[in-house]
């Protein structure tokens, strides 16, 4: 078992988070460039400006210490301020004048099971199904009932905050949180209620916390398998970070085996509980339109699926410490992207794919928290945050 004080090289640590950081600031521009076009001229230049600014702060992180970088007050202070900006706009930027359905398929969704029929043949105001998985739906309902889904989007923004916070240096946490708040990315997740960036957060904070888990305490062991199965039944994509993880907990034998096939059969079956219900009271509907069917359609073949959780098996075995990871993790969600992306322009042209929506730029956003703490993170300590505290499995 590798030894809790192994560290990477200095470089190869530094190399990493350049280039975690180096994605942050590519799908910062892919979105500047794309919605600063619709509105001036000057959008190349504007774009240039904007990254500048961000690789410039994060050049300059690590010489500025300042003693008010230590004051939770600081910090929260300006999360509020974020907020409330945000709940502001909330009432400015109508969701319903935007060219982003992803609200309109949470409120169709349910207003389809209220009337009693199979939700996912509810269609957005834009005509699309629903593709993400049943408890996404549920975790969305109460802001769908309060009749704002941006709140949603706002609480996964909180959410990070507090874990950058705990997670990282004062300093770091106040340089994450700055570039958080500077990403374009992020405030059109925000003012559009897209919703990937929760789901990517509870996610990532959920990965963490498992870090804490004692496999051989009953009570916690099935908690967070059942936890496990629920996050799992909201996107697809993160069956391949929960691939990554378990791959490393056998290779580095940090849970016994059986132990571990058992945890990952308990998240399975919860997903799968997940789906009874439709089954049970739509099960011609569901054989013909499911989030499984929808995904294969708009996003990837199955074969390509079955290729990119070989590969995160893959990462799973060569991550030697705990803290990569969320490297790992990243990069392949990121390698996902990539290949949507390709096929999106293979289908719809460059241009139809880019400017006209073909693709769903909020999909990026999936890796950014991953990218994001990674990129402020320590480079010498085999920890999942850079305060020094350990975080193992008990045998």
């Amino acid at each position: 078992m590798i030894s809790e004080r192994q560290i990477l090289p200095a470089n190869s640590a530094k190399t990493r988070q350049i280039l975690a950081f180096s994605v942050i600031v590519l799908i910062n521009l892919i979105f500047a460039f794309k919605y600063l076009s619709r509105s001036t001229d000057h959008f190349f230049i504007l774009s240039i400006f904007y990254i500048s600014i961000l690789i410039l702060l994060f050049v300059v992180k690590r010489r500025i210490d300042l003693k008010l970088f230590n004051s939770n007050i600081f910090f929260y202070s300006l999360v509020f301020l974020y907020s409330l900006v945000h709940i502001i706009l909330f009432h400015f930027i109508k969701a319903e004048t935007l060219n982003v359905d992803r609200w309109s398929v949470i409120s169709s969704f349910w207003e389809q099971a209220f009337n009693g029929q199979y939700p996912y043949n509810a269609q957005s105001h834009m005509g699309n199904y629903p593709a993400p998985l049943p408890f996404y739906f549920v975790m969305a309902l109460p802001f769908n009932l309060i009749g704002e889904i941006g709140y949603l989007s706002l609480a996964g923004i909180l959410i990070l905050a507090v874990f950058l916070r705990k997670n990282l240096s004062p300093r770091n946490s106040v340089g994450a949180l700055v570039i958080l708040f500077l990403s374009v990315s992020v405030f059109w997740e925000i003012s559009t209620r897209s919703t990937i960036l929760i789901n990517s957060i509870f996610f990532m904070v959920y990965l963490f916390w498992l870090g804490k888990v004692n496999f051989e305490n009953k009570k916690q062991y099935w908690i967070s398998a059942i936890i496990g199965g629920l996050l799992l039944s909201t996107r697809t994509i993160f069956a391949l970070a929960l691939v990554i993880y378990v791959v490393y907990l056998f290779k580095s034998k940090e849970v016994r085996f059986k132990k571990l096939i058992i945890w990952s059969l308990i998240i399975v079956s919860v997903l799968l509980l997940t789906f009874v219900p439709l089954l049970v009271f739509y099960t011609p509907e569901f054989l013909i339109r499911n989030p499984f069917n929808v995904q294969t359609d708009h996003l990837f073949p199955f074969n390509i699926s079955v290729i990119f959780i070989a590969l995160a098996a893959i990462s799973g075995f060569i991550c030697s410490r705990k803290q990569d990871l969320v490297f790992y993790i990243a990069s392949i969600f990121v390698l996902v992207l990539i290949t949507y992306f390709y096929l999106c322009i293979q289908r719809y042209g460059f241009t139809d794919a880019y400017f006209k929506s073909g693709i769903d730029l909020s999909y990026l956003l999936f890796a950014f928290p991953f990218l994001l703490y990674f990129s402020f993170s320590s480079n010498n300590r085999l920890t999942y945050g850079d305060t020094g505290q350990s975080i193992k499995h008990k045998k």
